[in-house]
Order: structure tokens, then C-alpha cells, then sequence
């Protein structure tokens, strides 16, 4: 059983399995089926026909033994006169009282009489006696029913008599009886299906069903069900109508299925073993052919599932030079060439990572030969750039010389001179992924190296734009022949491209967006000449103070542009007010605290200022909460504009102004002394505090403001 579970493990192999159980059991299933069938027709059948029969021979023999009562009835009319039947003693007698036709009888001369034990007759059965027909009545009792005979009789001097009479029950049945079958009982019924005659502990246990009508029929017998049992039943109708005026009665003869249709069950039991048998045989033929086929494709299921995981150095060993040795060989082969794959694209992908994640040039240019050392077999690389400059009336491009090796040491660069010639010769060459050449191709472009003595060559383009801005060379002892290696160089080429073109549109970029703040801030500034160079200054002094506090590049980046922009509000404060040589009045100071205000407003369009709004717009926000614009205090202030608040107070000391000259350092030092905690932020004063050399002593014109 071990085995034969063993060898279903896999869907192949139950699909072989069900494929052989269909093909055998199907048949052996129809013939079980159709045999059944046919043997349960045949049982309906006959078990019909049987129990119609039955019904049939009863309701015949009911019919013959009223017909026969009534005969008797007539006899003894004839020969008494009117007078009761007399007491007979011997009724007592159990077997007698069975067996006696008639438990009581009444005879009448002429006219019949009324009598508490027998019915009244309807005016109809009055009418039909005149005529000489016999009649029935059945009267309805606590125990069953009564069934009395009436019938008239004439002599041969057209002397009239009638006569009644009780029928014994238990005489009708007996001749009912003798034509019910051995295994089948009797139910007699009126025509709304209550018993007659027996009591109802006495009656069949299927009766309650009958009379509640709780039965179904298929067009040949009735099934009865009671329970769990179930009962087959035959009915036929004793039609009493003609002969005696009476409603008809009804036959019942019901067997139990289990017993009707017992042959049927011993051949579905029979049928059932055999079918078993012939499973458990087809279960072990398969099982064995299954083992022996298809072990060889369970041990490549298991391989490839070991792949699936990442195992590629998994072998399949399976003996043979059937279609299954075959195709373990190619399995190994291809398992061994997935791994190789997998390295090859793994290092490709960290060296595409590192050259991507590169921000400066030279940053991506080593990351650029760390990925070469890492896919690529060639002994040396020269990686040549086409950004020539003029020297001495000659085109100058950049050239990078690598050694490829596990450890890759970057060598200096140096200047090379570009011949045109060997640059769109190159250019116009067919093949787009690499060319191969040697060194007297390209003389010029291959002089840096070209006393390795290396002699192949194989050179990739870097094209930006559709336009080739540089060249990569890899050198070796032979061609490069794989094309595998040939087209992760040749990626790796492309995402230097992309890389050194995006780090120089970055640098352009960036140089253009402080280019065009720098403008906009001396534009400012120009309104008046004694704040020439003031935003420059403060943006100087953030830096370096934020520089000593530890702040992230981010944050240096959004000082540097907030501080070029932080006066911009002041555009709209008008020149004798910023030149005023005196005290101004209330109401120009408050004009000049709305320029914190106004450059917020002017920046709020510009979506990538939206971080650097905070600091512009908080610039003169004091510490101790009585700064302006909107009174804010302590960490309630962006900690950048804290920064800012500090580089524009020391600006503004230390340059000179209309109203006065310029403080000297210590003055300036003290200040801000003093209002750490009050103006300024205790932390960003200590780091101004220790940036003083920096502050102060680095050489830069633009740091004193000579008054014009």
C-alpha cells in the first residue's frame, strides 16, 4: 500500500492512474449498472405483476363470498318466517364465532320493521329492495366497521320476505386471506381509505400511511414508506357498485421492499465485491507500472522544485539511454547553465546598482570598472570620454585605464588627443552591441594602450542622444566570442551612458537653479548698496553653521536656496526706506516687517519652494516669541529658520550700515551672546560660537561689504 501511495505522489502518475481505472472500471461499471437495472426491471416486474395478481385474486374472492352470503341469505329467508335470529350459545366459542357466516340475521314478512341494531335504510336501498336487488351498508364502528346485507326473495306463490344480516368479518377475510402470498399482508379499505373490519392495533403497520394517503407509485405498484421500512403494494378495486349499491372497496397486498427485491440486493452485493476485487487488481497492475516508468520524473520534479528555490547545482542521475537518460542529460546541462546565467545577471544588476547609485562622475566611472571586473574576462579597460576641450589648437578627450581583476585599482587620468578620423570611422560601424579591431585600426585612439602588447581588441560606443560621446575598450589574448559577456558589457555601457548624462544634466541643473537664486537674490540686494551681497553672505553663514550642528545634506540644500531668497520680500519695500540714513518711524518699521510676509506670498506658486517657506517666512521670528511676523516661539520656529535668523543678525552687525559702520567681532560675538534665548536659539549660538574661524577668518571678499 506504501508503494502504490508512493507511486500517485505525482500528477503524471495520477493521470495515468485514473486514465487506467477509467478504461477498466468504466466498462465492468456499465455492465454492473446495466445488469442491475435489467434485474431490477425484471424485479419490478414481476413483483408487479405478482402483486396485482394477489389484489386481484382478492377482490375476485371478496366478490364471490358476498355473492355467496347473499345466497345463503335468500336460502334462509325462504324457509323462516319473521322472527329474530335466535342467541346461539356456542358463539362464544372463539373458532366457531370465526367461521360463522353471519353474526346475526333478521328476517321481515311483507314489510320490514324498525330495529335499534340494524341501520335505517335510505329511501334509495328501500327502492332497489322493492326491485329484488341486494344491498350493502357499512356503518362505521369504534372498532372497524359493520357490514350489513340486505336482499329480498320471492316464492313460488309470489310470497315476499326479507331479510338482513351482520356479516361476520372475520368470514370475509378468511376467504381473503387464502390468496394473500406468504410474505405479504392484507388491508381492506372504504372508499376513503379506512381500514374495514380490523381494529387498528390489529391492522397492518403500514395502514395510518394508506389512510393519510402517504404513498407514491410509479405507474406499477405503490411504495409505502413507515419509518425506515418500505413497502411495495398492489391495489385493486372491488367495484360493489352495480351489485349491491355500495361504494367500492379497495385492496391493498403490500410486501416489504428488502424482501421483494432481495435477489437484487444480493446481486448488488455480489456486483459490488467483484467490482471491489477488480479495482484492487487494476490498483496494483498501475502502481507497478507507474513505479518503474515514472521514477525518473519524480527525481526531475524534485530538481526543478529545488531550482524553483534557487538551487541551480542540482543533478539528476538516472541510468538508461531511453527518452528518460536523455532528458536527464539535458536537464543537468541546462541547471548548469542557469547558474551561470544567474551569476552573470546578479553581478550585473550590483554593477548596474553601483553605477546608478553613483551621484559625482568620477563616483560612477570606478562603480563603472567594478562592475566590469565583475562580468567580464578581458584583461584590461579604457573607458575614453568625448568632452574634448582645445589645447594648444588640438581636441583633448578624458581617458580612464583599469586594470580588470578582482581588485580593481583605478588608474589616473590623463588628457588624450582625439583624431576625428578614427571617431567616425568608428561611429559608422555596423555593429551597434561592440567591434572588434586591432590596434593599427585605431592607432590614436588605442596609444594609451597599446605597449600591453594586447592583440584584440574590442571597442563599445557610449552614445547619449544618438549621439556617441565616448568609447570603451576592453583588451585581451583573444576575441571575445561570448555573447552573453558581449551583451552585459554592452548594458553596462548603456547605464553608464544614462548615468554620466544624467549626473551632467544634474550639475547643470543645479548650477542653473542657484545660478538663477544667486541672481534673483543680488537683484534684491540691489535695491539698496548697503545690503550688496547681504543674501549671499547670510546663505555663507547658514551653511557653516549649520555644517557645525550635524544637519543632512537635504537640509543644507533648503538653506542655501532659502537663504538666497529670504529677503525677496523686500522688492516691495521702496529705496529711501532701505537707505534711510535715520531712525524710522512706526510706520516704515512696519512696513519692514511685512517683507518676511511678502516674500512667502511670492514664493507660495513655486511648488518645489513649498519646504523653504517655513525659513523665509520665519527669518526674524525670535526665540523668546517677540519676533515678527507671527509672534512664534521657541520650537514653534523651523529649525532652519533659527539658523537663518542668526546668519542675518551677524550680516547685519558686521556690515556697515546707513545709520552706522559695521561692528567689529567681538561686539558682533557678544551680541549674540547676550540673546541666546532671547533673540536667538541657545544651541544654533553655540555652534556660531565655535564656527568662528570659520565665520569670520576664511578668505572671502564677499564676507566685509566695503561701503561704496
Amino acid at each position: 500500500m506504501a508503494k502504490l501511495f508512493f507511486s500517485l505522489r505525482s500528477k503524471v502518475s495520477r493521470r495515468i492512474f485514473i486514465t487506467v481505472c477509467l478504461c477498466a472500471l468504466i466498462p465492468i461499471g456499465g455492465l454492473v449498472i446495466m445488469t442491475n437495472y435489467s434485474v431490477q426491471k425484471e424485479l419490478s416486474g414481476n413483483t408487479e405483476r405478482r402483486l396485482h395478481s394477489a389484489g386481484k385474486n382478492v377482490g375476485m374472492a371478496l366478490l364471490a363470498a358476498l355473492y355467496s352470503l347473499k345466497t345463503q341469505l335468500e336460502r334462509e329467508a325462504l324457509l323462516t318466517a319473521y322472527r329474530p335470529a335466535p342467541e346461539n350459545q356456542s358463539l362464544q366459542d372463539p373458532e366457531i364465532e370465526n367461521v360463522r357466516p353471519f353474526l346475526k340475521t333478521w328476517f321481515f314478512t311483507d314489510r320490514i320493521s324498525a330495529s335499534k341494531e340494524l341501520p335505517r335504510l335510505s329511501p334509495e336501498h328501500m327502492a332497489r329492495l322493492s326491485n329484488g336487488l341486494a344491498c350493502l351498508q357499512i356503518v362505521r364502528q369504534e372498532h372497524g366497521s359493520a357490514v350489513f346485507l340486505w336482499t329480498r326473495v320471492v316464492d313460488e306463490n309470489n310470497f315476499r320476505s326479507y331479510a338482513a344480516a351482520h356479516i361476520n368479518p372475520n368470514h370475509l377475510l378468511e376467504h381473503a386471506l387464502a390468496f394473500v402470498p406468504a410474505r405479504a399482508e392484507l388491508l381492506l379499505t372504504d372508499e376513503n381509505l379506512q381500514p374495514l373490519f380490523r381494529p387498528e392495533e390489529s391492522s397492518p403497520s403500514w395502514a395510518a400511511a394508506v389512510a393519510r394517503e402517504e404513498f407514491s407509485t410509479d405507474g406499477r405498484f405503490l411504495e409505502i414508506r413507515t419509518g425506515d421500512d418500505a413497502w411495495l403494494a398492489g391495489q385493486w378495486e372491488v367495484f360493489l357498485r352495480a351489485a349491491y349499491d355500495s361504494p367500492a372497496w379497495y385492496v391493498f397486498i403490500a410486501e416489504p421492499k428488502k424482501l421483494a427485491f432481495a435477489g437484487l440486493f444480493d446481486f448488488q452485493r455480489h456486483a459490488g465485491l467483484m467490482a471491489l476485487f477488480a479495482f484492487w487488481v487494476i490498483l496494483l497492475a498501475s502502481s507497478i507500472l507507474i513505479r518503474h516508468t515514472l521514477t525518473p520524473l519524480e527525481k526531475m520534479k524534485q530538481a526543478t522544485q529545488q531550482i524553483s528555490t534557487g538551487q541551480y547545482n542540482i543533478h539528476i542521475d538516472v541510468q538508461g539511454r531511453d527518452e528518460f537518460g536523455l532528458l536527464s542529460q539535458s536537464f543537468n546541462r541546462m541547471a548548469d547553465k542557469i547558474q551561470q546565467q544567474l551569476e552573470k545577471q546578479q553581478a550585473l544588476t550590483l554593477s548596474v546598482r553601483e553605477v546608478l547609485g553613483a551621484g559625482e562622475q568620477d563616483e560612477i566611472i570606478a562603480g563603472f570598472f567594478n562592475g566590469l571586473a565583475r562580468i567580464s574576462t578581458r584583461c584590461l579597460a579604457m573607458l575614453t570620454l568625448y568632452k574634448p576641450q582645445l589645447l594648444n589648437n588640438r581636441k583633448i578627450g578624458s581617458t580612464w585605464l583599469s586594470k580588470i581583476s578582482s581588485s580593481v585599482q583605478l588608474d589616473m587620468l590623463w588628457a588624450t588627443e582625439l583624431c576625428p578620423h578614427e571617431i567616425n570611422k568608428f561611429a559608422q560601424s555596423n555593429d551597434s552591441s561592440c567591434h572588434q579591431t586591432t590596434a593599427n585600426e585605431f592607432p590614436t585612439l588605442l596609444s594609451p594602450i597599446k605597449h600591453f602588447n594586447y592583440p584584440h581588441y574590442c571597442l563599445f560606443h557610449l552614445e547619449i542622444n544618438s549621439q556617441i560621446k565616448g568609447v570603451l575598450v576592453l583588451a585581451g589574448q583573444n576575441r571575445l566570442s561570448d555573447r552573453e559577456e558581449t551583451t552585459a558589457v554592452r548594458q553596462l555601457a548603456d547605464q553608464l551612458s544614462l548615468s554620466l548624462s544624467r549626473a551632467e544634466v544634474a550639475g547643470e541643473l543645479e548650477a542653473l537653479n542657484i545660478g538663477i537664486l544667486t541672481a534673483l537674490a543680488r537683484t534684491v540686494d540691489a535695491n539698496s548698496r548697503w545690503t550688496h551681497g547681504h543674501s549671499e553672505r547670510v546663505t555663507k553663514y547658514a551653511l557653516i553653521i549649520a555644517a557645525e550642528l550635524g544637519r543632512s545634506e537635504e537640509d543644507l540644500q533648503e538653506l542655501k536656496q532659502a537663504g538666497l531668497l529670504h529677503d525677496l520680500g523686500k522688492v516691495s519695500i521702496p529705496q529711501e526706506i532701505l537707505n534711510k540714513p535715520g531712525k524710522l518711524t512706526a510706520e516704515e518699521y512696519t512696513l519692514i516687517q511685512q517683507h518676511p510676509g511678502e516674500a512667502d506670498r511670492i514664493l507660495e506658486p513655486i511648488h518645489v519652494f513649498k519646504s523653504i517657506r517655513p525659513l523665509v517666512r520665519q527669518h526674524h521670528e525670535r526665540w523668546d516669541g517677540a519676533g515678527y511676523p507671527d509672534g512664534l516661539k521657541g520650537d514653534e520656529i523651523h529649525p532652519g529658520a533659527r539658523i537663518l535668523s542668526v546668519a542675518d543678525v551677524l550680516d547685519a552687525l558686521y556690515s556697515d550700515r546707513p545709520y552706522r559702520e559695521g561692528w567689529p567681532r567681538g561686539r558682533v560675538l557678544d551680541y549674540l551672546k547676550d540673546e541666546a534665548g532671547k533673540a536667538f536659539d541657545p544651541k544654533v549660538v553655540r555652534a556660531a560660537l565655535n564656527a568662528e574661524h570659520k565665520l569670520f577668518d576664511q578668505p572671502d571678499a564677499s564676507l566685509k561689504r566695503i561701503a561704496v
